[in-house]
C-alpha cells in the first residue's frame, strides 16, 4: 500500500477514534436519527468550542473516505475493492437501520459511480440515465420512509406528502400567523437581528447561531 493510502486510512481512523470519545466524554450520538434530531431540534449537543472543532473533524474525515475510494479504483486490486464493497455495504446498513441523514451515504455512492466512470470504464448515457433514477428513487423512497413511516400508507400519500422544502417554505406563513395572534414571545435577541448574525463566522460569536426555520420548529413542539 502506498504512503497516499496509509495517510488516508490513517486520519479516517484517527477521525473515528476522535468521534467514539466525543460520544462517550459528553454522552452524544453524533450520527442521530432523524427521531433524535426532532426532539433536539435547534438544541446544541456539545459546547460551542467543542462543537466546532468536531464540526470541522467529521467533515476531515469524510473527505478522507471519498478520498479512499479514489484510491481503492485507482489501485484496480480485487483485494481493496472487496474491502470497499464491505465497507458500502455496512455503511448502508447502518445509515438505512439508524433512519438518520442519507447525504453521506448518496455522497459514498456517487463516488464511488464516478471514480468507476473515471478509472474503470465510462458509463454510457443510457446506463447513466438509469443509475441517476435508481439513486434518486432510492434515496427519495428511503426519506419518504424515515420522515413518515406507517403515514405513507399508498401510492397517492408519497406524492401529497410534505417535504422539507414545503417546511421551509410555510415557516414565514407560520411566523406571520403566530405574531398576528401574538403568540410569538420571547423571541432571543439574536433571531430578531437574524439576517446579519448569520452572516458573522460562527467562531467570532460567544452564542450559537440559531437558524430561524429551526428557532420555530422548536417553538411549534413545546406548544404541542
Amino acid at each position: 500500500m502506498s504512503n497516499i493510502g496509509m495517510a488516508l486510512i490513517v486520519i479516517f481512523a484517527s477521525v473515528a477514534i476522535y468521534k467514539i470519545g466525543i460520544e462517550t466524554y459528553f454522552g452524544v450520538n453524533l450520527n442521530p436519527s432523524n427521531k433524535e434530531l426532532a426532539a433536539n431540534y435547534g438544541v446544541p449537543q456539545l459546547p460551542l468550542i467543542w462543537g466546532q472543532i468536531t464540526n470541522n473533524v467529521v467533515a476531515i474525515g469524510r473527505i478522507a473516505m471519498l478520498g479512499i475510494i479514489a484510491f481503492v479504483f485507482a489501485r484496480k486490486d480485487w483485494r481493496f475493492g472487496l474491502a470497499l464493497a464491505t465497507w458500502l455495504v455496512v455503511e448502508s446498513y447502518v445509515t438505512v437501520s439508524n433512519m438518520g441523514s442519507r447525504t453521506n451515504l448518496l455522497m459514498l455512492i456517487l463516488a464511488g459511480i464516478l471514480c468507476f466512470h473515471r478509472l474503470i470504464r465510462p458509463i454510457g448515457p443510457a446506463l447513466a440515465t438509469g443509475i441517476a433514477a435508481l439513486c434518486l428513487g432510492g434515496m427519495l423512497g428511503y426519506g419518504i420512509v424515515r420522515d413518515f413511516g406507517n403515514r405513507v400508507t399508498g401510492f397517492a400519500d408519497m406524492w401529497t406528502a410534505g417535504t422539507e422544502f414545503q417546511a421551509l417554505l410555510a415557516n414565514p406563513l407560520h411566523v406571520s400567523w403566530l405574531r398576528a395572534r401574538g403568540l410569538l414571545t420571547e423571541v432571543p435577541w439574536h433571531i430578531t437581528f437574524n439576517d446579519v448574525v448569520l452572516m458573522v463566522p460562527q467562531q467570532l460569536l460567544p452564542f450559537h447561531k440559531l437558524d430561524m426555520s429551526d428557532w420555530v420548529h422548536s417553538r411549534g413542539r413545546r406548544r404541542q
